[in-house]
């Protein structure tokens, strides 16, 4: 008889442990990304000075669980709204930052920088990168200066990020 009952406590044990693993494992599979597709260019390239930087002339398609959207990079890797811009300079507004300032998850003309170009009807550069720190905003300031010759600089950040 304890034999039975050891062997049916074991098999509830076995049938839990196998049930917990299992949900366990979907659990997972949700928290990944995996209707994550990007249909173009390599959007990111690595970059000596910033660590990374978008690249040059790229048009990428990437769709996540729950965005998507077109990436267009002009002929300095700075994101634009539509395939083939070049960078007209100077510009009346530099905008730098994270991926808030690039747009990550909106079309372009959804950004905040396209919308204040066309408030103000301003020639504007998105120097915005998703996942750039200050310092990276600064230094890809600083790598472009010279040539965007802004009249005003805004880093667009969010407060604890």
């Amino acid at each position: 008889m304890n034999v039975l009952l050891i062997l049916f406590f074991v098999l509830i044990a076995f049938s839990f442990i196998y049930n917990a693993v299992k949900s366990y494992q979907e659990y997972l599979k949700k928290q990944r990304n995996p209707g994550t597709v990007r249909k173009g260019a390599q959007l990111v390239v690595a970059d000596p000075y910033t660590g990374s930087k978008l690249a040059p002339n790229v048009s990428t398609f990437i769709q996540r669980a729950i965005t998507k959207e077109h990436f267009y990079t002009n002929d300095l890797g700075f994101r634009v709204e539509r395939k083939g811009l070049k960078q007209s300079v100077p510009v009346d507004i530099a905008f730098i930052g994270c991926s808030w300032v690039m747009g990550v998850g909106v079309e372009y003309e959804q950004t905040y920088v396209y919308k204040v170009s066309k408030m103000l009807n301003a020639n504007v550069a998105n120097l915005g990168v998703g996942t750039y720190s200050i310092t990276q905003a600064i230094r890809i300031l600083e790598k472009n200066i010279d040539l965007l010759k802004p009249r005003i600089i805004v880093y667009g950040f969010l407060n604890g990020h």
